[in-house]
């Protein structure tokens, strides 16, 4: 018997503010380098999930489900947790909204954001699937600027937050900008690739 989700009530959201302080951080976008404007290109205009944007593609353009069906994208999820220096646990997609309210207090991000050299992910399935539930709160994320940058050792971080139309927090995230481009790299690779091949494109090193 299919389990079912309870409906939410008021204390199961973390409500956003309108125009939170943490958002007045500099902009790297009023000079673009290649590496922002291939990001921005391939999460917001180009982004691999359907009917989010008149330019999107979808994941199976890039033959994920044309090797072995479903099981790719749980490839590609693990891929996404190896290569985005996560583990599962700082990896969390939730269907409900009150597990997602613990999966941010598990995840260290009801503080937000905090912790900003930590890359974490929590968010709401809202679509089919976890990886287009991800690529769709990233693309929001961008297009609507819930964002803040973060410098730290030469790297930099980017908190992303989702809200939805009644301003409730949908996804929270610290993710770098090198894991961004990462990312773009093994969801355009397809499932094909080796594991060596793609490490080598990715100048991965354990």
């Amino acid at each position: 018997m299919a389990s079912t989700i309870p409906k939410p009530t008021a204390e199961d959201y973390i409500f956003a503010d309108n125009n939170p302080d943490w958002l007045i951080t500099p902009s790297p976008f009023d000079e673009l380098d290649d590496e922002w404007y291939q990001i921005i290109i391939f999460y917001v205009f180009h982004v691999p999930v359907s009917d989010v944007s008149a330019r999107a593609k979808s994941l199976g353009s890039f033959g994920w489900g044309s090797k072995s069906k479903n099981n790719d994208f749980k490839q590609l999820k693990k891929k996404l947790i190896k290569y985005g220096n996560m583990s599962d646990g700082s990896f969390l997609c939730e269907d409900g909204w009150a597990n997602l309210k613990i999966a941010f207090q598990n995840n260290g991000l009801d503080n937000f954001p905090s912790e900003i050299n930590q890359e974490r992910v929590t968010y709401r399935k809202n679509k089919a699937g976890e990886n287009d539930s991800l690529l769709s709160h990233i693309r929001n994320s961008f297009a609507h600027g819930r964002l803040a940058f973060y410098l730290d050792n030469d790297e930099v971080y980017v908190a992303m937050e989702d809200i939805d139309n009644k301003k409730h927090v949908s996804a929270r995230m610290v993710i770098s900008k090198r894991t961004l481009l990462r990312w773009k790299t093994i969801i355009e690779s397809g499932p094909f690739i080796t594991n060596d091949d793609l490490e080598s494109k990715l100048s991965w090193k354990e």
